[in-house]
């Protein structure tokens, strides 16, 4: 039971931890509202395709550049962040998703 508690309070700070570790999305940073949108984002640039990046920008994706976030998740190159209004003010996060080379993660 100790055991689990430990492991359980370990992963509890450590989420928390990575949770509060504000930054500034670099120059060029997209984020969609789901990993989906943001899969079609990285195709139609890839591709070249002007016009599924501005309908997409115009609805589902948004430009982060300057805009402060906190990294939630990372799984697989794909990346949950919490996008701040104002700087580390949770009320105004909203969640999207983004590739970690937009966010130059290493």
């Amino acid at each position: 039971m100790k055991t689990s508690w430990a492991i359980l309070t370990l992963t509890v700070l450590a989420s928390t931890r990575l949770a509060a570790a504000e930054s500034v999305a670099p120059s060029g940073a997209v984020a969609c509202i789901s990993t989906t949108s943001m899969l079609h984002y990285a195709d139609a640039a890839e591709s070249g395709d002007r016009a599924k990046l501005k309908r997409l920008l115009n609805g589902e994706c948004r430009m982060l550049e300057g805009k402060p976030y906190a990294l939630l998740e990372e799984h697989n190159g794909t990346v949950k962040i919490a996008v701040f209004r104002k700087s580390n003010d949770w009320e105004t996060a909203e969640v999207f998703y983004t590739l970690e080379e937009m966010l130059q993660l290493e």
